[in-house]
C-alpha cells in the first residue's frame, strides 16, 4: 500500500539523529545544501540525498538563488504541518493547519478476535469480539 509506505518512509526519516538535526536547522532560516553540510560536519552530497527525501515527503521546498554568478538551491521547511495520530489501531497522517489537508489514514491490523480453539463455552464472547473488530472497520472506511 502506498499509504503505509510513506508513513513508515516518514517515521524513519524523522527519527534518523540527523535528519532530525537537519529541520532543527531548516526551522531557523533558509540554508542551502553545502551551508548544512559545513555547519553539520557532514558531506554535502550526503545533505542533498536527504534533502530529496524531505521534499519527496513534502517537508521541505526550495528556491534558487543567484549568488556569484551560480544557481544555488535554499531549502526551507513548508508551511504547513504535518500531524501523526496513532489511536486505537489507527493512524492517521495530515498535512495542514486544524485538517485543512487530509493524507491518508490506514488501520492496522495486528489483532483480529483470538483462535477460537484455545476458548471452550466462549462463542458469545467471541461473536461479539469479531462483531466489535468489524464496526471498527466499517467506521474507519466510512
Amino acid at each position: 500500500m502506498k499509504e503505509d509506505k510513506t508513513l513508515s518512509l516518514l517515521l524513519k526519516t524523522i527519527s534518523h539523529p540527523l535528519n532530525m538535526k537537519i529541520l532543527i536547522l531548516l526551522s531557523s532560516a533558509e540554508m542551502s545544501p553545502r551551508e548544512l553540510a559545513r555547519f553539520l560536519g557532514k558531506d554535502e552530497t550526503d545533505i542533498s540525498r536527504r534533502l530529496k527525501v524531505f521534499r519527496k515527503l513534502k517537508l521541505v521546498d526550495y528556491r534558487w538563488v543567484r549568488i556569484g554568478g551560480k544557481n544555488i538551491k535554499y531549502y526551507r521547511l513548508t508551511e504547513s504541518p504535518i500531524t501523526i495520530k496513532i489511536e486505537r489501531g489507527n493512524i492517521t497522517l495530515k498535512k495542514g493547519k486544524k485538517d485543512q489537508f487530509f493524507l491518508f489514514s490506514t488501520q492496522l491490523a495486528l489483532w483480529g478476535p483470538p483462535k477460537t480453539e484455545n476458548f471452550f463455552g466462549r462463542s458469545k464472547e467471541l461473536k461479539n469480539i469479531s462483531k466489535e473488530i468489524d464496526l471498527q472497520a466499517l467506521r474507519l472506511y466510512m
